[in-house]
């Protein structure tokens, strides 16, 4: 009976998320003028949604244990584009052009495609066990490249945000305010 209640408040948690989404999706998209920003922010609400299904599935025991480590694996490679794009979206705030160099660029994706890469691969985790009636996924030793990876990057983005918004006028940081916890806000499933 505690199983199914998790699931369901999971499964309401994870269909929030993605009614946030798509509202955020058609607000941004309204907007006449498209920029960088505005694609940016596309393709990380898109992430989000797609990570959040895939998520709420690889916390699935049944009918998907078989497939378990599937879709384990394909969470943690959502991840890592999510977590680029929200530093994109950071970095690029509130401009209309992406600012970030042509050489951080190119460590951005290369970065980004290896640790997706190993995501799918029997080096981020070797095998999935059912524990409790969730899939509790053995970690191999690829799993370090994620955490370098995405911790790089989240500290990336704190000191980007602290700058633009230090930075920037009155108006511009309530608008990065007000962007930063939407999008904060639209990563409910992780919490």
């Amino acid at each position: 009976m505690q199983h199914d209640t998790v699931l369901s408040i999971t499964l309401i948690t994870l269909a929030v998320s993605i009614l946030i989404n798509v509202f955020f999706i058609f607000l941004v998209g309204s907007i006449k003028k498209k920029t960088v920003t505005h694609k940016i922010f596309f393709f990380l609400s898109t992430t989000i949604i797609l990570w959040s299904i895939v998520f709420y599935i690889s916390i699935q025991a049944n009918p998907f244990i078989l497939s378990s480590i599937f879709w384990v694996r394909l969470s943690v490679f959502l991840a890592v584009p999510m977590i680029t794009l929200f530093f994109l979206l950071v970095h690029t705030l509130p401009h209309q052009v992406l600012l970030i160099g042509r050489r951080w660029i190119v460590v951005l994706v290369t970065g980004n495609t290896l640790v997706m890469a190993i995501a799918m691969s029997p080096f981020l985790f070797t095998h999935v066990e059912i524990v409790n009636d969730f899939p509790s996924p053995a970690a191999g030793f690829g799993i370090s490249a994620f955490l370098i990876f995405t911790t790089a990057l989240i500290f990336m983005i704190v000191y980007t945000f602290y700058i633009r918004t230090k930075r920037s006028l009155p108006t511009e940081r309530r608008a990065i305010w007000f962007l930063m916890l939407g999008t904060l806000g639209m990563h409910i499933p992780m919490i």
